[in-house]
């Protein structure tokens, strides 16, 4: 679909608004259907109006708070808002478009982009995973595990309580974790760099490698064995702290900063 479709709690419903501008006679696009427990909500024009000249059209579909229901959500270019709910799996596809979550819970959660903005802030899922081709992601205090791949675009993780697992083609990775208890941390870039903002007296084992470029830290590393003698590029192990949680960064070209937060 292309528009905007925004979930809410409230008494179930959809309803459909905006505008359509056609050359071709309007009909009934907007089609709400039940088949056992499945509830499919689908906004299609191409099913009835073969030429779409343009479309400004907001969905806006509520259901109860606690529905603890799965959850699928698919467009072609259009902005996704979804806030309050207690769910089970959900998954959120769009082409081109906003996808944005907060304050929702779940077992999984799963966000895919071609081109287009991720932000998810404030859930508790067991697994999140996020992907786009082209374009930015965004994830911020989330339980869980967080798998995050991206082809080009920014990727920033913000205080996620779980493990953290990044791919990056071409474009910057930031992690920011401000607890003190960690969870493994694994950062992986072919072209950007790579910048870790932790707790000043987080633990934990460093190995960072760059094929072309430095590591800039503040912290104190123990290091085992010798340090590779590379004449260029970067490749250290060691601990921090004592050691603790495993921090595997490694980029093709481009620096990597492991710092102290404020």
């Amino acid at each position: 679909m292309s528009g905007r479709v925004n979930i809410a709690p409230g008494e179930p419903g959809a309803t459909l608004h905006g505008s359509i501008i056609t050359s071709n006679q309007k009909d009934r696009y907007l089609s709400v259907t039940k088949n056992g427990s499945t509830l499919t909500v689908t906004f299609d024009l191409d099913t009835h109006l073969s030429v779409n000249i343009r479309t400004d059209v907001t969905m806006d579909i509520s259901l109860p708070s606690d529905a603890a229901v799965n959850l699928k959500v698919s467009g072609a270019s259009a902005d996704t808002n979804i806030s309050g709910f207690e769910l089970k799996d959900v998954r959120l596809e769009t082409a081109s478009g906003r996808t944005a979550m907060s304050g929702c819970s779940g077992s999984a959660l799963h966000i895919g982009s071609v081109s287009g903005r991720i932000d998810v802030d404030d859930v508790q899922f067991n697994d999140i995973d996020a992907g786009c081709v082209s374009g930015s992601i965004d994830v911020k205090n989330a339980s869980g595990a967080v798998t995050a791949h991206s082809t080009s675009g920014t990727v920033r993780i913000t205080n996620a309580a779980g493990d953290i697992s990044v791919s990056n083609t071409s474009g910057s990775v930031f992690v920011t974790q401000q607890q003190k208890d960690i969870g493994h941390i694994h950062v992986n870039v072919i072209s950007g760099g790579i910048e870790l903002m932790l707790n000043p007296d987080a633990a934990f084992n460093l190995a960072a490698q760059s094929t072309s470029g430095g590591l800039n830290t503040d912290y104190d590393i123990t290091v085992s064995g010798s340090m590779s003698k590379k004449i260029v590029g970067t490749d250290i192990s060691g601990k921090v702290n004592g050691g603790g949680a495993n921090i595997d960064l490694s980029t093709v070209s481009g620096g990597i900063r492991v710092l102290k937060s404020e």
